[in-house]
């Protein structure tokens, strides 16, 4: 991690001197992982274990104004501006399954503006509105896939054939028999590790705020603050069941995905036998809508 920041004030205002600051980063991290052959081959009594390596390259730079606008005036205590922007350039690749992978994370530029207007002593009222980037960090990415058996339910067994709850024509694409496959148990082999494929998470955040501190009572502060918050593609964790209800839920159910290329992507992830039994599945986090 290297870093450099400057800041200060610029130039004295009526109302008081305009602040600043500046400042850039570089960051790697990178994660590599080499479990011994015996335990990568599945031949060790410890639980598979996937090798895996990568690292992620970020390159930021920052800037940040507080301004005083009006100060010591009737209706205006104080009345004070902040402006703030940071820019995020991405770069990451690695190994991953077995394949030389290079996720396009890319980059973003968040802004924030606030404000805060002391009306007088007593009252104080404050708002502002950010934008916020969340990219996905090496282990999201890059954690290699770990033996698990968790508890799940085949949508494509005998039962859920039989009582329809399930979209037969996929289990059957994906080479089930017609009248389903037993599940011998209620566990499935899980791999539980990174995906590669995970996009940056954004959001926006809006609030507003007012604090009383009344003078005649000193010490005593009242707040109420109002605030939304709006994220998109949030990057979450699915287990074994959500996976397999999201392929082959029959559409317009709890669960199932909404679209064919979002069936295909979980499909994916599931690995059946020539029988139709389930061989491997990988569970990881995901983007969200």
């Amino acid at each position: 991690d290297y870093f450099a920041n400057l800041s200060g004030s610029i130039v004295d205002l009526p109302a008081g001197p305009l602040g600043f600051a500046v400042g850039l980063e570089h960051r790697r991290t990178a994660y590599n992982s080499s479990p011994d052959a015996l335990v990568a081959g599945g031949g060790s009594s410890s639980n598979f274990t996937e090798p895996t390596n990568g690292n992620v390259n970020v390159d930021e730079v920052y800037a940040e104004l507080n301004a005083p606008i009006l100060a010591d005036i009737p209706g205006f205590k104080l009345l004070e501006l902040n402006l703030a922007a940071r820019k995020s350039d991405y770069e990451s690749s690695g190994f991953f399954g077995g394949t030389t992978v290079k996720p396009d994370i890319g980059g973003d530029t968040s802004k924030k503006i606030g404000l805060k207007w002391q009306v007088f002593d007593d009252l104080l009222l404050r708002g502002t509105y950010s934008e916020s980037f969340r990219a996905p960090d090496v282990l999201d990415l890059y954690l290699g896939g770990g033996e698990s058996f968790p508890p799940a339910i085949d949508p494509c067994n005998t039962i859920n054939i039989a009582l329809a709850t399930t979209d037969a024509a996929r289990c059957v694409a994906d080479g089930v028999p017609v009248v389903g496959v037993v599940q011998p148990n209620a566990q499935i082999r899980s791999l539980t590790g990174g995906n590669p494929g995970l996009k940056p998470e954004f959001g926006t955040t809006k609030s507003f705020g007012v604090v009383y501190s009344p003078s005649w009572a000193p010490g005593l502060n009242m707040t109420l603050d109002w605030y939304n918050i709006s994220l998109e593609d949030v990057i979450t964790f699915r287990n074994s069941q959500s996976i397999l209800t999201a392929c082959y839920g029959t559409p317009g159910t709890p669960g199932a995905a909404t679209s064919t290329a979002q069936r295909d992507l979980f499909g994916s992830l599931i690995v059946r036998d020539a029988t139709g039994d389930i061989l491997d599945l990988r569970q990881s986090q995901f983007n969200l809508a």
